[in-house]
């Protein structure tokens, strides 16, 4: 398998931008048509000339980053590449603030959660503070036990370190969580019930206990509870789990 940073280094040197993030993303799809060996090839032929990458934008670099990083995962229940979700949060963090380091910690606020990538990884290549904001937006999964026996232990964990966490933490939560609603509130138009199907928690009431938790931390901070996106997540928590 081609390492990420060879895959990085191909895109530095062919492109730039938002075309480069494009670049990475072509050389994922090769890579998932069997053409590694062969992109392996091209790699060690293409001479050093170029950018590199700690010469990017930072957003643009955390976007390709969380691209490879999230390389054949999808979205529950459907077959929504998984980067979606993450660049929407980004997306949605962006009209908070223009703070690009939390606008980068968006983008890879899965990556310690559901991804092999380490801190020391995120602090090599995006610094400290991104790499502090991400693992302050992750679960501890307790992988050794299952998914759905844990579940309301990492939320009420989650809802605890919120009520006490910066509004920097918050917004990445915020981001991460409307994209979610979105996600369900449009899908339940569609599957009704049956949403509840695809996730380790099946009960809609706890779901609902959870991001209407949530929205009580959000309300309560005083930067983000007047914000049109604030809004927008308390209207959706009101359309899918009502109160």
């Amino acid at each position: 398998m081609v390492e990420i940073q060879a895959v990085l280094e191909f895109a530095n040197r062919n492109s730039s931008g938002v075309c480069w993030c494009l670049t990475c993303v072509f050389v994922m799809l090769r890579m998932r048509r069997g053409a590694a060996e062969r992109m392996k090839e091209e790699l060690l032929m293409m001479n050093h000339d170029g950018i590199i990458l700690e010469e990017l934008p930072l957003v643009d670099r955390a976007i390709a980053f969380a691209v490879l990083k999230h390389s054949g995962q999808v979205r529950k229940g459907t077959s929504l590449p998984y980067v979606t979700h993450v660049v929407e949060a980004m997306e949605i963090v962006s009209r908070l603030t223009e703070d690009e380091e939390i606008r980068a910690a968006a983008v890879l606020h899965d990556t310690l959660e559901d991804t092999k990538t380490t801190k020391e990884e995120l602090i090599q290549h995006f610094g400290e503070r991104v790499a502090e904001l991400v693992a302050a937006e992750s679960e501890n999964k307790r992988e050794e036990r299952p998914a759905e026996e844990t579940w309301w232990i990492r939320k009420k964990e989650t809802i605890d370190h919120l009520s006490e966490a910066s509004t920097e933490v918050r917004m990445l939560t915020l981001g991460d969580k409307l994209s979610n609603v979105r996600a369900m509130y449009r899908d339940y138009q569609v599957v009704g019930e049956k949403l509840w199907d695809r996730f380790n928690m099946k009960d809609p009431a706890e779901q609902g206990k959870y991001y209407r938790g949530l929205a009580d931390i959000f309300g309560a901070d005083e930067v983000l509870r007047d914000t049109p996106t604030c809004r927008e997540y308390a209207a959706l928590c009101g359309e899918l789990f009502g109160g």
